[in-house]
C-alpha cells in the first residue's frame, strides 16, 4: 500500500468510527455505538499492520 493511500485510508475511518460513535450517543442506539468504536480500532489495526505513519501533530524539535 503506498504512504498517500495509507493516511487518506487512515483518516477515512477515523472520521466514520467517530461520526457513527457520535450518532449512536446522540440518537442513543446502542448498536451503532460499538460499531463506530470497532471502526476506530480497525483503523488503528490497519495502520499497524501496513506500518503507515501518521502524525497526529508535529513535533518542533
Amino acid at each position: 500500500m503506498s504512504e498517500i493511500v495509507g493516511v487518506i485510508t487512515f483518516y477515512i475511518f477515523i472520521l466514520l468510527g467517530m461520526f457513527v460513535a457520535v450518532y449512536g450517543l446522540l440518537a442513543v442506539d446502542y448498536f451503532l455505538f460499538p460499531i463506530g468504536f470497532f471502526i476506530i480500532i480497525s483503523a488503528f489495526l490497519l495502520k499497524h499492520e501496513f506500518k503507515v505513519s501518521v502524525l497526529f501533530w508535529k513535533n518542533d524539535d
